[in-house]
């Protein structure tokens, strides 16, 4: 969100409900690759939550998150200026 504010334009239309719609889309498409990748084939009651809560949230995990919010910036929100 800290990368959008740079690249805040008026719109002349209100898109928010379109843009709300399209942020959900992108949210859930995100979170089932996530889920995806980390399950990998693996049976569920082989998966521990507190090293999957580490994995994901921990430094690692934030650097991953970092550098998707970047490229999701560079590749759609800053084609909008």
């Amino acid at each position: 969100m800290e990368l959008a504010k740079a690249a805040d334009v008026e719109l002349h239309i209100n898109m928010r409900g379109e843009m709300t719609m399209e942020l959900a889309r992108l949210q859930t498409w995100l979170g089932e690759r996530v889920v995806e990748r980390r399950i990998n084939n693996r049976p569920l009651n082989t998966i521990n939550p507190d090293l999957e809560r580490e994995a994901c949230l921990g430094p690692n995990g934030e650097q991953i998150i970092s550098g998707t919010a970047r490229m999701a910036y560079d590749h759609i929100l800053m084609r909008l200026n």
